[in-house]
């Protein structure tokens, strides 16, 4: 194996890297990223490499010895482990991650190479979450037409007094995912080439979302560059930047559907709405708003019966969920029967037997009864125990109702 002997100037010093075909930075030297963090000792005892999960080892000298290397977005990985130790590691840690975010990478943003021939069986794609109240607006793109030629020029809202831009090409809506980052301190190739980003890439390709993986994001090059990525997209960024963000992005795309700057078409994808209910996509805007009165009533009708039904709950968490055993005469109450009988059905299928006059499980059901403790307090206020006595645990109490209903003595 080839030494590698390019590096990249950091700060006064130079860290080994590893190009790909198209000259963009594909390994970084752990090694050096750890000496830099003064942190050395992280290399030693493979906490670093355990920390970094592409972490491979490559040779860097003649002498052969290798070195552990890792992908450009492990670095947010071990910033993220250390930053907050104390303020001059988290400063070199800033200065790290900016440096990372300049480096020249392939148009794939590093990710794993696919491989040629017969691919690996891809895991189960990430459920695309069900849109609700304000998010079913946000769906709708998958049945966008083309909109008007201006839809090009981007529309410019303040989010805190940060701009963020909107535009529709082709009448799909992209967002300026530079500038949504910006609104936090953050860089949004962070939240790219984070595994679990590209397995939600992936989910809204395979559920028709998305056109395609390339489809997904579009790269502005220059002094005024961006990275601008699609609405089903950028909702999920903004989850994962702010959940205030994420709110009112849900607002913007309603504004710019009522304002006409994109339109909606005909199309047969259905979603589920809230609750479970299967619906057909809006072909206009007067059904889209249709469909969002209809959910809130929906969700409004559910939060007046969970208000009416919390009294009972409460009740029953008191009586039942906070209890850890119960008095066989609670469980025939719970069945309408007096614990006599209740006692009498327990020796027939024989879980019972009366022993030293108290009824006692067989050793087959033994699990379901616990012993329960009684105690006495003298006048010193000291207290002993007195007495034991069996009880039925949770299991037990939920085995003897079905049992008793299956059963059903009153009906034979």
């Amino acid at each position: 194996m080839k030494p590698v002997n390019e590096t990249i100037p950091f700060k006064g010093t130079r860290i080994h890297v590893i190009y790909d075909g198209s000259k963009a930075v594909k390994w970084i030297s752990l090694h050096d990223l750890c000496r830099i963090l003064c942190r050395q000792e992280m290399i030693g005892n493979g906490q670093a490499a355990g920390i970094c999960r592409s972490a491979a080892k490559f040779p860097v000298y003649k002498n052969g010895k290798l070195f552990p290397f890792i992908k450009i977005y492990d670095i947010y990985t071990l910033t993220r482990s250390i930053e907050k130790e104390n303020k001059q590691i988290a400063r070199i840690c800033r200065e790290l991650e900016e440096w990372a975010g300049k480096l020249p990478v392939n148009r794939d943003l590093d990710s794993e190479p696919k491989p040629k021939q017969e691919p690996e069986p891809k895991p189960e794609p990430e459920p695309v979450p069900s849109p609700g109240i304000r998010e079913t607006a946000t769906v709708i793109h998958a049945a966008v037409n083309k909109a008007p030629e201006q839809n090009n020029t981007p529309v410019i809202f303040s989010y805190h007094d940060q701009p963020i831009s909107f535009q529709a090409p082709n009448g799909v809506i992209y967002v300026n995912a530079t500038e949504m980052a910006r609104s936090q301190d953050k860089n949004p190739r962070e939240w790219l080439l984070l595994a679990e980003t590209q397995r939600f890439r992936q989910s809204l390709v395979d559920n028709g979302i998305s056109h395609s993986l390339e489809s997904q994001i579009t790269t502005k090059r220059g002094s005024v560059g961006a990275t601008w990525i699609q609405d089903s997209l950028a909702f999920k960024f903004a989850e994962w930047l702010s959940p205030d963000l994420s709110v009112w992005m849900n607002e913007r795309i309603k504004d710019l559907l009522k304002q006409g700057y994109v339109t909606l078409g005909q199309s047969n994808i259905r979603f589920e709405t809230a609750y479970g209910a299967q619906r057909q996509l809006p072909s206009n805007f007067r059904e889209a708003c249709r469909m969002l009165i209809e959910q809130e009533e929906v969700i409004e009708a559910k939060t007046r019966q969970i208000e009416t039904d919390r009294p009972k709950v409460q009740f029953y968490q008191k009586m039942v969920g906070d209890r850890e055993s119960f008095k066989t005469s609670f469980i025939a109450e719970e069945l309408q029967i007096s614990t006599i009988e209740l006692h009498r059905f327990l020796i027939e299928e024989r879980i019972c037997k009366f022993e030293k006059r108290q009824y006692v499980a067989y050793p087959s059901h033994a699990a379901l009864q616990c012993d329960h403790p009684y105690y006495w307090t003298n006048k010193k206020g000291k207290a002993y125990v007195c007495s034991v006595g069996k009880r039925w645990t949770k299991a037990g109490r939920e085995f003897i109702l079905d049992l008793y209903r299956e059963k059903d003595p009153g009906n034979k």
